[in-house]
C-alpha cells in the first residue's frame, strides 16, 4: 500500500498553473527541457574545449616552425623541386658500348694442345763407304758371247758400318797405271740400291768387258792395258785391279767397250 506523497497537491496546482501560462504565452511546455543556466554551462564547456584543441594546434605548428632540423630538411627539398634541371642533366648522357675482348668471345679451351712426345732417337745413317775403308778386288770371272764377265767385290774392312749405293766408275788404265785408256765403263740400265755393309761384309758389281777385236782397228784403235781403275760408288778415291789386255784408244760412242751393273749385297758367287 503506498504512501501518500507529502505536498503532492501543491505541486500539481503549480504545475498546472504553469502551463496554462506558458499555453498563454503562445510556448510548448516540456518538463524535462534543462533550464537555462545548464544550457549556458554546456556551451561554456563546449566553446573551452574547442579554444583548448586550437592552442594545442599552435604549439605544433610554432615548434615545427621554429625548429631548425625540421627547417632543414623541408627548404632543400623545396629548393630541388623548384630548381629546374641544368643543360648538362636535360642532355642525355651516351650509353657506354660494352666492349667484347677477344678472350670472352672465344670459350676457354679445355686445356693446351699436347706437344709430340719424343720417341727413342732413330739410329743415325752409316756413312758412305770411302775407298781406304774397303778391299776391292776380282771375284768371280765368267765368259759371254765375245765379252769376259768380271765381278768386282767390295769388302768392308772399317770397325764401323757403311753403306754403298749405285754404280762403281771402272776405266782401263796403259802401261804405266795411271793413264786412262779409252771411255769410262757404261752404266747398264739396271736400278741401284743401298747396301749397308758392317766390318767384314761384302757387296759385288758385274763389269763386262768387250773383246775389243771384234770392232775394226781403224775404229778401236787397240792399245795395251795393264789393268782396271775401280771408284767405290760415290767416291774419290779409286784402286787400280792389275789385270793385262787390250783396249780401245778411241772414245767413238760407237764402241762400248766396258759396261757395269750397281752393287748389290754379296760377293756375287
Amino acid at each position: 500500500m503506498r504512501r501518500p506523497a507529502r505536498h503532492s497537491a501543491p505541486r500539481r496546482a503549480a504545475s498546472r498553473a504553469g502551463s496554462r501560462a506558458a499555453r498563454g504565452r503562445g510556448l510548448r511546455h516540456c518538463p524535462h527541457r534543462p533550464d537555462r543556466r545548464r544550457r549556458r554551462n554546456i556551451r561554456a564547456l563546449a566553446a573551452g574545449a574547442l579554444a583548448l584543441a586550437s592552442a594545442v594546434t599552435l604549439t605544433g605548428c610554432e615548434s615545427a616552425i621554429t625548429d631548425p632540423s625540421a627547417q632543414e630538411t623541408t627548404i632543400p627539398s623545396l629548393q630541388a623541386r623548384a630548381t629546374p634541371p641544368s643543360r648538362a642533366e636535360r642532355t642525355p648522357q651516351a650509353i657506354p658500348t660494352p666492349v667484347t675482348t677477344l678472350s670472352a668471345a672465344l670459350p676457354p679451351a679445355s686445356s693446351p694442345p699436347a706437344s709430340p712426345t719424343a720417341g727413342p732417337p732413330s739410329a743415325a745413317p752409316a756413312p758412305a763407304c770411302p775407298a781406304d775403308a774397303l778391299d776391292v778386288g776380282f771375284g768371280r770371272v765368267g765368259a759371254a758371247a765375245g765379252s769376259i764377265i768380271l765381278t768386282l767385290v767390295f769388302t768392308n774392312t772399317s770397325s764401323g758400318p757403311c753403306t754403298l749405293f749405285g754404280f762403281p766408275g771402272v776405266s782401263y788404265v796403259g802401261a804405266d797405271g795411271e793413264t786412262q785408256v779409252g771411255s769410262a765403263a757404261v752404266r747398264s740400265p739396271r736400278p741401284g740400291q743401298t747396301v749397308l755393309l758392317k766390318p767384314g761384309q761384302s757387296a759385288s758389281s758385274q763389269v763386262r768387258a768387250a773383246n775389243v777385236r771384234n770392232y775394226p782397228a781403224e775404229e778401236c784403235e787397240p792399245t795395251p792395258v795393264s789393268g782396271i781403275r775401280v771408284y767405290p760408288p760415290g767416291d774419290t778415291g779409286s784402286v787400280v785391279l792389275p789385270r793385262a789386255s787390250t783396249g780401245c784408244a778411241t772414245s767413238s760412242p760407237n764402241v762400248t767397250q766396258l759396261d757395269v751393273t750397281p752393287v748389290v749385297p754379296g760377293t756375287g758367287d
